[in-house]
């Protein structure tokens, strides 16, 4: 795509309905990015399907800061789990300059280079962690090396020119419902099988032997979870919630030098928690509700439509879905087999199903909290961040995916662990700051 759908921007403290305003949207070229505050947009062509910062060692704390972007040529191409495919792509990398997390230092990032490859899509990527950044003056230099899962079922290891510590355990989630731990020193079978629902995303806390899944909606009767689980069980109760969503969680992420999870849902909700002790009894795992942040959400802004015509029709489609999800949540049945109370299926049926419908009748509309002190965190928000809310939005089953979050990263080096990205499907990057976060000890 040479051009973004239209969007624009509002500051946010919690949940609130942005139809009743009027907005001046702007569309962005390719590869055009924005800085505004403590956050950076930029749009890089197509849907994201994911997203790797690379790591640097630690004893350099001024280095360029490189994010690996996939993306999907276009954002109506649909793939078939169980087939391969072989589609030319190409894996973007944006250089941000020297972040660091004491102070503001965003700056228009730029597109370094970009690999081209014959075996996208690339549904996930990730750095080798240590032993691979090489760097010496007059000779030829490795950044990294980057793993990249292609769609002909082979994983791709590619020593990307500048700009080992071997990991024992290896984690796994499918669709068949299945987390496995391996061991790389014996990996003929796996150590330990757990199934319940579909994981859409996972990764390790390295210094808590724990592991955190995210789920799919449509495998669960209940709301979905980002679940924490102990590797061995040991101390405290083996799985722990510790954010939740009535959509699926399409990524999720976590710092290791903050003791943070961020996850991204497929309607654009943005919600971290930052618990410092990970390991908490049961009778504590309730403190957890309330260390719950809101950062941001995203919302479709009918641009042809009045605010009061949007603000009637949107509640209108809000009790259709709250009907839905709450007889969900009380039959514990799964959602294909409900039927609503309420027949507005002629609204329902007019929503687009492309992307190019849904960037003709809608814009994005990003609502970012501003993430400068604590005070920006109302404190009843933590209530709307429960598992039975009904200030979350709920997906729209008919309805192209515009304001859908498909991947979402914490940056994992020291000097810039207080910046995240975020991928969208409608092709945009973006990159945040944590500015309230700059004075913890730990990341000083």
């Amino acid at each position: 795509m040479n051009e973004s759908c239209d969007v624009a921007r509002i500051p946010i403290q919690s949940f609130v309905n942005p139809l009743n305003d009027d907005y001046s949207f702007k569309k962005y070229k390719l590869f055009e990015s924005e800085l505004h505050e403590n956050k950076t947009t930029l749009f890089c062509g197509g849907p994201i399907s994911s997203m790797a910062w690379l790591p640097t060692p630690y004893t350099k704390t001024i280095e360029n800061q490189i994010l690996a972007v996939s993306v999907l040529n276009s954002p109506d191409e649909k793939y078939v789990t169980n087939d391969n495919y072989e589609v030319a792509s190409a894996i973007q990398f944006w250089n941000f300059g020297t972040l660091k997390s004491s102070q503001a230092s965003l700056r228009e990032p730029k597109l370094a280079f970009s690999i081209a490859h014959n075996h996208g899509p690339v549904w996930h990527m990730e750095w080798c962690p240590s032993g691979c950044y090489n760097f010496s003056e007059g000779k030829v230099n490795r950044m990294g090396l980057l793993a990249a899962t292609g769609s002909d079922s082979i994983v791709y290891i590619y020593s990307v020119p500048f700009f080992n510590e071997e990991e024992m355990w290896l984690m796994s989630g499918s669709i068949d419902r299945g987390v496995s731990l391996w061991d790389l020193d014996n990996h003929n079978y796996p150590m330990c099988t757990t199934r319940k629902n579909i994981v859409t995303d996972g990764f390790w806390l390295t210094n808590w032997l724990c592991y955190v899944t995210a789920m799919d909606e449509g495998s669960t009767s209940m709301h979905v979870t980002a679940m924490l689980k102990q590797a061995r069980d040991y101390v405290c109760d083996s799985n722990v919630s510790l954010t939740c969503s009535p959509s699926t969680i399409s990524s999720i992420s976590g710092s290791d030098w903050l003791n943070g999870v961020v996850h991204g849902n497929t309607v654009g909700e943005i919600v971290a928690i930052f618990p410092h002790q990970i390991l908490q009894t049961p009778e504590h795992q309730k403190l957890f509700k309330s260390k719950r942040m809101l950062f941001g959400y995203t919302y479709l802004i009918e641009k042809n439509k009045s605010p009061a015509e949007r603000t009637e029709e949107d509640e209108i489609r809000k009790r259709v879905l709250q009907n839905l999800m709450t007889k969900k949540l009380s039959a514990g049945v799964k959602l294909s087999k409900i039927k609503s109370d309420i027949d507005c299926s002629d609204l329902f049926l007019k929503e687009p199903l492309t992307y190019q419908e849904a960037e003709e009748k809608y814009a994005l509309l990003f609502c970012d909290n501003k993430l400068k002190s604590y005070d920006d965190f109302v404190k009843t928000t933590a209530k709307q961040l429960t598992a039975f809310s009904k200030s979350y939005a709920v997906t729209h089953p008919n309805q192209y995916p515009l304001t859908t979050l498909n991947k979402i990263v914490f940056n994992p080096n020291r000097q810039a662990s207080l910046y995240y990205a975020t991928g969208y499907q409608a092709g945009f990057v973006r990159v945040s700051w944590l500015e309230f976060l700059k004075d913890d000890h730990q990341i000083k």
